[in-house]
């Protein structure tokens, strides 16, 4: 079911509307553009909220640096939105801290004794988004489940007594640190079947949520258990049969380029380069599928701790030393091929750096004896150096240099200093047999290089004879081709002390308002925004604080699936009088580059995962920042619709299992069951919850899970809403050894899978008993998660495929259009004048949703990851974009609509043309010439030529109108010759397709407009384009127009 909206506090943007939005918007903000490092922002209670609000504005406006990641903590917050907030792509960017003692984060949710609906989710509208923290006496853990944090959050706030106390949380992290993690841990091998149900109980009974107790909130934590596990079970299930079939396709495209390599009589470098034959084609496949493998298996060892990614390296060693000397070459070769310059700093993918770099690290320098057998194998090696042919290149490219009439004095010693060095390099190589004999092919690049070279050393002053030279000359060559824990891992990283200490040091010095916000440049690579709210915004909320409500700038978090997303409205409250006045921040993140954290406390935390999610969506930041937003104790703040954000990955929330604020605004975890209690509270977490106890801490981000926990704490939490000190608990959690005296539970469990996730619910204080309580039924819960995490690869398996047949085919279709279609393709699909036109509309229909999703995907993906990503895909996205977006044109235009790069583009084509840009250097004059070649084949290269032709019509005819003013009559003709360059800038590049000339085109339709006005006009000039065209050189565009 759809989410019609996306909905927030109004508490809160309330808050950050008037508070930080409408004062002094330069403030701050301008300085976050400028930050490279870590930038964290953080709050307590609603101004925890109010820094998850202004870290999703953040994140929206995308204006940090690209090595600046914000990351928000907010300690205590309430949650501040629907679902539509918990499916934001910047969950992974928000951390909320919650101790168990702590009502806040639950503090606008229903009362947990309310009767039963049909609906639990939509009758409370609030869901938890990015990671909870849940912090107890105990331990803590952390949980993502938005279904658990939502149900611990109503047992927390339902259960604590006392009012809205003040929850130290600083107390609570110092004694999380000092405590060792599972200590005390009750012996559980004769309480569970399964590990993976222990893991996630024992991390709920860690942080005060035993099954007993959940029971008592009608949590059934075995069934959420179940579902889980399920889920995680299909996905490795999934992941199994796909290796498998992996590692089979990897073997036959390497046997595919050894036999390439083998028949490859000029060298198969060169061949590939040169494109021949038809097998050369075929490679370009092999490449393609073996990268894609390749780059996985070096993210996965990436991903892996240091000992068993150091193990997988160790296995895989061989291998991937033999993929990156067959393959880089022919990346380096498409690359030059392409008209690029400096590959290794400009085209080399990070993984092939990677397993250069452990490659390195593992190989000793060969022996006199290893290199008399090598001596006996060269004739059959491959060149040891993947990036050979890159310096050959190079050093052709300083040759051509040289010899150039315009080489300056110190390009021509740069460059001399380069051969001298390419000498010394190749030399190396052919004294320690690490050169393959095919680079002394006769057509080879490497022999280019050396007629050129030389040719010049012999007509030179400095000629020298250097051993390589000696080497060559003598034809020596001849004889050599003869022969647990991503929780603890968060804590080690220092970012959540890092963003709570700033916390502190904001609320030492916080005021009467709501909500404040401050930015620390705690290095070049490191900045924090912290969020802190007034405790009186936890403690005394306002009625109808815990409803979820749209706002407009949360508008970009809607889906096709979601419409609309809602967001808790004492977020918005504070918030939204927020927003104007952080555009200054905004402004200041965009110039960051290094880590960026957002962080806030309680409703602090919420406005950090607002700004977070805000600043995500703008797509300001500099490539090389990514923000990340950390919450300590934070509400929930949204619905599904924020759960499904691309942003999720974005959020961390550490959440206390005695802060009840993170469940706020959920209703009492001890209502009788629902059939469905997600629907029936509304509000989801999204975002990785970090829930801790005295015990331990642990992560979740299963939604549901993290609800029904957040649930439990919200309603057994007692004495009020408590300042639960998330500074003691992160102390407590790091000097404690993890896992010590944890129990053996090999005889508790059958499934690793339950396992894991039941003790990590004891571990922060959910035992079986204490959820079961609560009617969370855990067991129920791992087999949907499993079953979903199965479905959903299987899915993706099978969609992947077919939608790669379909989309060759519909390029192929239109390729096969644009040939048959005389007036030219843009002006036919224009003018629909045939049963094809028809057609065609449905193949364009299927490309656009198919790139749509393609650029939606890197944008989610980790910027490592997304950059090569679009690199492997630019070239075949640049064909799609210049295809296809003529037809959208079309199809704008042939509405009667006009200006469509203002109102109709659609934001894929915009990326797909930036990405372009930033990778693809201007054209040489030798690219300009081979494209000379082959003009009449060539689209036009900018997708956006026929729009701007139509406006010059348009232009034209506003002209002649009689109803034209002055003004209007002076900007259209501005607008003309600007045009004039435009297109002789085109048509010099060879960059136009010659069916922009066809008879019956609108550009000619235009031009027959243009001549005719600037004949009968007097301001009538005689410029490059006029020329052009009134000498009908376009006739013959294979010849250069200006000869």
């Amino acid at each position: 079911m759809a989410c019609p909206k996306l909905s927030f506090n109004c508490a809160l943007t309330s808050l950050f509307d008037k508070r930080i939005v409408a004062r002094h918007p330069d403030e701050s903000s301008s300085f976050l553009t400028q930050i490279e490092g870590q930038l964290i922002i953080t709050g307590h209670s609603l101004g925890g909220s109010v820094a998850s609000l202004f870290t999703l504005r953040l994140l929206d406006g995308n204006l940090l640096k690209p090595k600046c990641r914000p990351f928000c903590i907010t300690f205590g917050s309430p949650l501040i939105g629907d679902f539509g907030l918990q499916h934001s792509i910047w969950n992974s960017f928000f951390l909320h801290v919650v101790s168990n003692q702590d009502p806040v984060p639950g503090l606008f949710l229903p009362s947990g004794r309310s009767p039963p609906t049909s609906s639990h989710s939509q009758t409370t509208g609030y869901k938890p988004f990015g990671t909870y923290l849940l912090c107890s006496e105990l331990g803590c853990a952390c949980f993502d489940n938005p279904d658990l944090i939502l149900g611990l959050l109503k047992v927390i706030s339902s259960e604590v007594a006392g009012g809205l106390q003040d929850v130290d949380y600083g107390e609570i992290l110092r004694n999380l640190k000092e405590r060792a993690i599972c200590k005390g841990l009750p012996q559980v091998g004769e309480r569970f079947a399964d590990p993976f149900s222990a893991g996630i109980i024992m991390e709920l009974e860690t942080i005060g949520f035993n099954q007993t107790k959940l029971l008592q909130h009608n949590i059934d934590i075995n069934a959420m258990i179940r579902t889980m596990e399920a889920e995680t079970r299909s996905l490795i299930q999934k992941n199994k049969a796909s290796d498998a079939k992996k590692l089979n396709d990897i073997k036959r495209d390497m046997a595919h380029l050894e036999w390439y390599k083998k028949k490859s009589e000029m060298g198969y470098y060169d061949c590939f380069k040169n494109q021949g034959s038809k097998r050369d084609i075929n490679v370009e496949q092999f490449r393609g599928n073996l990268t894609m493998y390749w780059e996985d298996m070096v993210a996965q060892v990436q991903r892996k701790p240091q000992k068993e990614g150091a193990t997988f390296r160790t296995r895989w060693f061989y291998a991937g030393t033999v993929y990156r000397r067959m393959v880089e070459p022919l990346d380096i070769a498409a690359f030059y091929r392409e008209g690029g310059t400096d590959y290794i700093n400009n085209g080399r993918s990070l993984h092939y750096k990677l397993l250069q770099q452990w490659y390195e690290e593992d190989v000793k320098p060969p022996s006199r004896d290893k290199l008399d057998s090598k001596k006996q194998k060269v004739s059959g090696i491959l060149t040891e150096d993947s990036l050979f042919w890159a310096h050959v290149e190079e050093a052709i490219l300083s040759c051509e240099l040289l010899k150039s009439q315009n080489c300056t004095l110190e390009q021509g010693k740069s460059s001399w200093d380069n051969l001298v060095k390419f000498e010394e390099y190749v030399m190396e190589h052919i004294n320690n047999y690490a050169a393959s004999p095919e680079i002394f092919s006769r057509e080879s690049s490497f022999m280019k290089w050396w007629g050129l070279y030389e040719g010049y050393i012999d007509t030179c002053s400095n000629s020298h004879g250097s051993p390589l030279i000696n080497f060559m000359k003598k034809r020596s060559y001849m004889k050599f081709s003869s022969a647990r824990e991503l929780a603890n891992l968060v804590l080690a990283s220092n970012l959540i002390d890092c963003a709570f200490t700033k916390i502190l040091e904001l609320k030492r010095g916080q005021t009467a308002l709501p909500v404040q916000y401050r930015l620390y440049q705690l290095s070049s690579k490191c900045t924090i925004v912290a969020f802190v709210s007034s405790p009186d915004c936890t403690q005394y909320p306002l009625p109808g604080q815990g409803d979820l409500d749209r706002s407009p700038l949360f508008d970009f978090l809607r889906t096709e699936e979601y419409p609309s997303v809602s967001i808790n409205r004492a977020a918005l409250d504070l918030f939204t009088p927020l927003h104007d006045h952080l555009s200054g921040l905004t402004d200041e993140l965009t110039r960051i580059e290094g880590q960026l954290i957002i962080t806030g406390h309680s409703l602090g935390g919420s406005v950090a995962s607002l700004f977070t999610l805000r600043l995500l969506d703008g797509n300001l930041l500099k490539p090389k920042c990514h923000p990340f937003c950390i919450t300590f104790g934070s509400p929930l703040i949204g619905d599904f619709g924020l759960q499904d954000s691309k942003w999720n990955s974005f959020f961390l929330h550490v959440v206390s299992n005695q802060d009840p604020v993170p469940g706020l605004f959920l209703p009492s975890g001890r209502s009788p069951p629902t059939s469905s209690h997600s629907q029936t509270t509304g509000y989801k977490p999204f975002g990785t919850y970090l829930l801790c106890s005295e015990l331990g801490c642990a992560c979740f981000d299963n939604p549901d899970l993290i609800l029904r926990l957040l649930k439990v704490i919200s309603s057994e939490v007692a004495g009020g809403l408590q300042d639960v000190d998330y500074g003691e608990i992160l102390r407590n959690l790091k000097e404690r050894a993890i896992c010590k005296g944890l129990p053996q539970v090999g005889e508790r469990f059958a499934d690793p899978f339950s396992a894991g996730i039941i003790m990590e619910l004891e571990t922060i204080g959910f035992n079986q008993t204490k959820l079961l309580q609560h009617n969370i039924d855990i067991d129920a819960m791992i087999r949907t998660m499993e079953e979903e995490t199965r479905s959903l690869i299987q899915k993706n398996k099978a969609s992947d495929a077919k939608k790669l047949n379909d989309i060759k085919r519909d390029m192929a279709h239109l390729e096969w259009y644009k040939k048959k279609s005389e007036m030219g393709y843009y002006d036919c699909f224009k003018n629909q004048g045939s049963k094809r036109d028809i057609h065609v509309e449905q193949f364009r229909v299927n490309l656009t949703k198919y790139w749509k999703d393609m650029v939606a995907q890197v944008q989610r993906k980790p910027q490592k990851e997304g950059a090569t990503f679009r690199t492997r895909w630019l070239y075949a996205g640049t064909v799609y974009r210049r295809m296809v977006e003529p037809l959208d044109i079309a199809a704008f235009y042939g509405e009667g609509k006009t200006d469509y790069i203002n109102k109709k583009r659609s934001l894929h084509y915009q990326l797909l043309q930036q990405w372009y840009e930033e990778d693809v250097k201007p054209p040489s004059r030798d690219k300009l010439d081979s494209k000379k070649q082959k003009v009449s084949g060539i689209l036009t290269e900018d997708s956006l030529f026929w729009a701007y032709v139509e406006e010059a019509i348009l232009s034209c005819e506003l002209l002649k109108s009689q109803n034209c003013t002055l003004e209007q009559g002076k900007s259209s003709w501005d607008n003309l010759v600007k045009f004039e360059e435009y297109v002789m800038e085109q048509i010099n590049n060879y960059a136009a397709s010659p069916e922009i000339f066809s008879r019956e085109s609108s550009f000619m339709k235009w031009w027959g407009l243009y001549e005719g006005y600037i004949d009968t006009c007097s301001n009538s000039h005689g410029s490059p384009l006029i020329n052009f065209m009134k000498d009908r050189r376009y006739i013959q565009p294979e010849v250069d127009p200006f000869q």
